[in-house]
C-alpha cells in the first residue's frame, strides 16, 4: 500500500476517534450507576403520570359516547377503516382475489373492523 494513502487513512481514523471521544465526553458524562438510579427514583412518578394520562382517556372517551361527541381525531380513525374496508371489499370483488386468499394476505379480515355510522 501507498505510504500517503496509509497515513492519510490513519489521521482519518485517529480524526474520527478523538470526534467520537469528544461526543462521548460531552453527551454521555453520567456514569452509568448515576444513570440507573435516577431511572429508578424516576419510575414510580412516571408511573403515575402514565395512570392519571390513561384515566382521563377513559373518562375522555366515556364523556364523548355519553353525549354522542366526535373530535377530529375519531373522524380521521373511522375514515380510514371505512376506506381500508372499502379498499378489502374492491380487492375481493374486482380484483379476483377470494375471500380466503385475503383472509390468508390480511392481518386484519374484514370482520374484526367495524363499519360505523354505515349501519345506523
Amino acid at each position: 500500500m501507498d505510504p500517503a494513502k496509509r497515513e492519510l487513512a490513519k489521521s482519518i481514523r485517529n480524526s474520527v476517534k478523538d470526534t467520537l471521544a469528544d461526543l462521548t465526553e460531552q453527551y454521555f458524562k453520567t456514569p452509568l450507576e448515576l444513570v440507573v438510579e435516577q431511572g429508578k427514583a424516576c419510575r414510580e412518578p412516571l408511573r403515575m403520570l402514565l395512570n392519571l394520562v390513561l384515566e382521563f382517556d377513559r373518562r375522555l372517551l366515556a364523556a364523548k359516547q355519553e353525549r354522542h361527541l366526535i373530535d377530529f381525531s375519531d373522524m380521521d380513525h373511522h375514515v380510514r377503516v371505512v376506506h381500508l374496508q372499502y379498499f378489502e371489499v374492491i380487492l375481493i370483488l374486482f380484483m379476483g382475489i377470494t375471500y380466503d386468499q385475503y383472509l390468508h394476505i390480511s392481518s386484519v379480515p374484514l370482520s374484526s373492523a367495524p363499519m360505523p355510522y354505515l349501519c345506523d
